[in-house]
């Protein structure tokens, strides 16, 4: 994030986490992780919820996005993946942690039919 927070000129970063925080059970506290973001020069939005009920709302809010990263233990459920390909662009980068390393994978594109 701090990376691609200062390059001058570009276009401005806009970061969500999805994560339960501390209401999950993780030692991470949202005001905690919200402090260390919040010197970044990138507009940042928390999601404190669910994994799936947060990409439902990220699918509904926010729209497609121009990376993921996935750092999940387990890999997406198919309820997941669909919700993560309606967040996709085809140019958007997955990348998930493998339990060793970032590696970057593909998103399966589910066809969503409009309502």
């Amino acid at each position: 994030l701090e990376a691609l927070a200062d390059r001058k000129n570009a276009t401005p970063v806009r970061y969500v986490a999805i994560d339960q925080f501390e209401l999950g059970g993780g030692s991470l506290k949202l005001r905690d992780f919200h402090v260390r973001l919040r010197s970044l020069s990138a507009s940042v939005q928390m999601v404190p919820m669910e994994v799936t009920a947060g990409l439902q709302r990220i699918a509904s809010t926010t729209g497609a996005v121009d990376a993921i990263i996935w750092a999940e233990p387990q890999p997406p459920t198919d309820r997941q993946l669909g919700l993560l390909a309606r967040i996709s662009k085809p140019e958007t980068t997955l990348v998930q942690y493998d339990g060793e390393r970032w590696i970057e994978t593909e998103i399966e594109r589910v066809s969503v039919r409009a309502a």
